[in-house]
């Protein structure tokens, strides 16, 4: 973890000479687990962000835009009701712990000037706000904790607040420091960590290769590890990033930033994005495929449906064969066996023995009407079910393919398809955010790869002489050749190439593409994706090449 004891020092260090007697204009809450104060400072405005969400749990300055919650939740609320108004005394870590208080000063119940503490707890899976008194009394937590899950130690309403005990060397100890280093000569990285509060395994590894290539003393270097000037520094490597407030990374790519909230900006700014993007394709994988499930399942239920319907003239014959067969009908009969010329065979009829003969007969009637009626709009109900099931077939494909803004699209337009149902859509209207490409000549060539891209780059910007290009039998991108011209086998290769690459069959080999002027192309009436039908198509066979499109990606940064 490089958000230790240790950064968290020199982060409050660095909130403190930022925010101190700063006022605290408005709280608002982000997520569940995340809220955001507004404070004013110096005539300018700061933004210092909460969250309590592992593994991106932190505090610091951001400048950054976030959704808010329409309606916050209780602890908000009560963060408002002690805070918001309030001036920033303090700002400062303890005993070197993942631990930060917060000194504000604002006005109680009865208007007089008071100071509230507001602690936040880094502690993996307990991490917490707690908001207490001037005599340290638990105003309310965000969490709270009953004494026989945290050892005695007790986080509910009225309660007082006790910092989190342990028996770890503090910051400031050098005795104790000397001490373990006389005692522990084979010390490790792992030993430091579970001696040393606020160690983390990070500055641990550090401290243990300054030891072995160093002559200075052990205790001295630890002391000197308080004294190192904060320089924020990110470390990539691999794809994966590091980070701390000094330089403690071995030779690679590294960033440095002027303060440690800008690095934790960046570096959370891209963790939130990773997580947005895994959440959001769980969600749209989730509502996909249980929509598709579910209109399957309809699918199956209105074919035996209709299948039944169809067979309404059997319902007729009955009816008939009752009448024509009155005076073998005897009161309280409940079946009647007739032949029926129309079948050409025996038929057995189940009467209700309740009713008169002829109130059988008009019942099967009434059953042929009812089941004659039914068969138009079972068909209607089964075309529109199979667009459904055609829909989130495409979809679910497109989300496999999908970067961060296309599922954002792709959430947009679901969104948008349930507000359909209910009411009349009201969403604003944005140009979706297509894939641009250029031919060696220098053709623009764009690429959709939702339904809301679909249905723009065809129907919208696409002039009705430039090309189309598509998949054969297979939902995927639609996607447009920007000129009117001839197209060159270059050009077509292209483009057919990347219709394959963002179609289910990308990992096939000889994959049937079709072009042909957008002109010819025509939406399927009631659709709810972008499926089209269309005429006069050429037929081009690709071997889709998955590195070829990841260096036309490379090259467009």
């Amino acid at each position: 973890m490089s958000l230790d004891g240790r950064m968290l020092a020199r982060l409050s260090e660095e909130l403190n000479l930022s925010l101190a007697t700063g006022k605290i204009q408005k709280i608002t809450q982000l997520a569940k687990t995340d809220f955001l104060f507004s404070i004013r400072i110096a005539g300018k405005n700061a933004q210092l962000i909460f969250s309590l969400k592992s593994p991106f749990a932190r505090l610091h300055l951001t400048d950054l835009s976030f959704d808010r919650w329409d309606v916050p939740g209780g602890f908000c609320m009560l963060l408002r009701k002690y805070l918001e108004g309030g001036t920033i005394r303090s700002i400062g870590s303890i005993e070197g712990d993942r631990l930060i208080k917060i000194g504000v000063e604002n006005r109680d119940e009865v208007g007089d000037f008071r100071m509230f503490h507001l602690y936040l707890e880094l502690m993996g899976r307990t991490n917490n706000l707690i908001v207490t008194d001037s005599d340290n009394q638990i105003i309310d937590a965000f969490r709270h904790v009953s004494p026989t899950v945290a050892h005695g130690r007790t986080i509910v309403k009225g309660a007082h607040y006790q910092e989190p005990l342990d028996e770890k060397i503090a910051p400031n100890d050098f005795t104790s420091a000397k001490e373990f280093f006389q005692k522990n000569e084979g010390y490790s990285s792992k030993s430091m960590v579970l001696h040393f509060r606020g160690f983390s395994p990070l500055i641990a590894n550090y401290v243990i290769r300054e030891l072995t290539t160093s002559s200075i003393p052990p205790e001295i270097l630890y002391q000197s590890l308080l004294d190192i000037p904060t320089n924020p520094t990110l470390f990539i490597k691999e794809g994966k990033t590091s980070f701390y407030f000094f330089d403690l990374f071995p030779p690679g790519e590294k960033r440095h930033f002027p303060t440690l909230s800008k690095m934790l900006d960046t570096v959370f700014l891209e963790s939130g994005k990773s997580e947005h993007m895994s959440q959001l394709t769980k969600n749209l994988l989730q509502t996909s495929r249980r929509e598709l499930d579910k209109n399957i399942h309809k699918l199956e239920k209105l074919t035996q449906d209709l299948s039944l319907a169809r067979q309404a003239d059997i319902l007729r014959i009955k009816g008939n064969l009752i009448l024509e067969n009155l005076h073998r009908i005897y009161p309280g009969s409940s079946r009647l066996e007739a032949t029926a010329y129309e079948l050409g065979k025996e038929v057995e009829i189940e009467l209700n023995p309740t009713l008169k003969p002829l109130e059988n007969a008009k019942l099967y009637f009434h059953k042929y009407k009812k089941a004659k009626a039914s068969v138009g709009h079972l068909e209607a109900q089964l075309k529109l079910t199979r667009h459904q099931i055609d829909y989130f077939t495409q979809l679910l494909t497109q989300i496999e393919m999908a970067s961060p803004t296309d599922l954002d699209e792709i959430a947009e337009e679901i969104s948008i398809k349930k507000e359909r149902i209910v009411h009349t859509n009201k969403a604003k209207k944005r140009p979706p955010n297509v894939d641009s490409y250029q031919d060696p000549e220098g053709i623009p060539i764009l690429v959709g790869k939702n339904n809301l891209q679909n249905r723009f780059l065809t129907h919208e910007l696409a002039r009705k002489d430039e090309w189309w290009f598509h998949c054969k039998s297979h939902p995927g991108a639609h996607v447009i050749v920007r000129t009117t011209a001839e197209l060159k086998e270059s050009t077509i290769r292209m483009a057919a190439q990347l219709a394959a690459l963002y179609s289910p069959q990308r990992f096939s080999s000889s994959v049937p593409v079709d072009f042909t002027r957008v002109r010819y192309v025509r939406r399927v009436p009631g659709n709810t994706g972008s499926m089209v039908t269309y005429t006069n198509q050429q037929t081009i066979f690709i071997d889709p090449d998955n590195d070829w499109l990841q260096q036309l990606r490379d090259a467009k940064k």
